[in-house]
């Protein structure tokens, strides 16, 4: 049986995290615009950077080698430096991000666009990022996979019924219509 052994309060909506490998498991807080730091040894917060003008971060990846956070917001890409909070680099990207992938072996990064886009970033340095294409995926394929070994992009998605004219939200999905849609060289 499983228990829980801790809880952390990250002070807002945590939308992914991921761990740096030595101790450290970062945290996006989408209410606040924010990277939170947990020590995860002893569960306690220990910084809140913010990644203004970066909003509702949603999707995070990591890159070991250049300790170099990407965290997917509306429309933009921010890099922050992963040991002191600083923005490296902010990159526009499509509308609806909701995912982020890392592939160590290209040094590309890759958002999952909700408006039908998976914007493709690479890594010349740890300072230097240039946006090598968009590519056309579908409206709805905003979570995403990387398969490391094969470097293979999977992105969920369903058809979606038409919204009515000043409806707010996101349109419903039709039923029987889950797919994936793979990505690749």
């Amino acid at each position: 049986m499983k228990k829980t052994i801790a809880s952390v309060d990250v002070g807002g909506k945590a939308e992914t995290a991921v761990s740096d490998g030595a101790g450290k498991i970062v945290v996006n807080n989408e209410d606040k615009s924010e990277i939170v730091v947990v020590d995860a040894k002893t569960f306690k917060v220990l910084n809140h950077w913010s990644i203004a003008p970066g909003e509702s971060p949603t999707g995070l990846a990591y890159d070991a080698k250049t300790k170099r956070l990407f965290a997917g917001c509306e429309k933009l890409l921010m890099v922050i430096d992963a040991t002191n909070g600083k923005i490296v680099d902010k990159i526009t990207i499509g509308d609806g991000c909701d995912g982020v992938a890392f592939d160590p072996a290209s040094k590309n990064i890759f958002t999952s666009n909700g408006e039908g886009t998976m914007t493709v970033i690479h890594e010349e340095s740890a300072d230097k990022y240039s946006v090598v294409e968009n590519i056309v995926t579908k409206q709805g394929a905003r979570t995403i996979a990387l398969d490391k070994a094969s470097g293979l992009i999977y992105l969920p998605t369903a058809d979606f019924e038409a919204m009515e004219p000043g409806a707010k939200g996101r349109p419903k999905m039709k039923a029987g219509t889950f797919q994936i849609l793979v990505v690749g060289k």
